[in-house]
């Protein structure tokens, strides 16, 4: 159990346009994150319109830092703030010592089903 509580995080969501606060798009954000566990009442009651804040379960360690956000044919991309202890990263580096990418830097990516009017 302890073990479970110590792989769960609160992330803020930012830049997220307000017309995609919704429990779906949320959810789905969430997802790609891990596993996605609640969303914050200020969040919910849109009294913090700075970001979005939701808990995740981390799988893998897995912690991506953008999300990508399709809406038909233009792209959100949003930072994601962990709330969670820093950790260091090593560089992935190539044969010849080229930086390839930073080890744990991921971004995730989804279209968003907009509901027609």
């Amino acid at each position: 159990m302890e073990e479970e509580k110590k792989k769960e995080a609160w992330v803020r969501i930012l830049g997220l346009p307000i017309s995609l606060w919704d429990r779906d798009t949320l959810c789905k954000i969430g997802e790609g994150c891990g596993e996605f566990l609640d969303i914050d009442a200020k969040t919910e009651r849109m009294e913090e319109l700075q970001w979005a804040r939701i808990r995740v379960r981390i799988k893998e360690d897995r912690i991506p830092n953008m999300v990508d956000i399709w809406v038909e044919n233009t792209c959100y991309a949003v930072a994601l703030w962990w709330e969670i202890r820093p950790t260091l990263r090593k560089l992935q580096a190539d044969d010849k010592g080229r930086t390839l990418a930073a080890a744990g830097e991921e971004r995730v990516s989804f279209r968003h089903a907009r509901a027609s009017a």
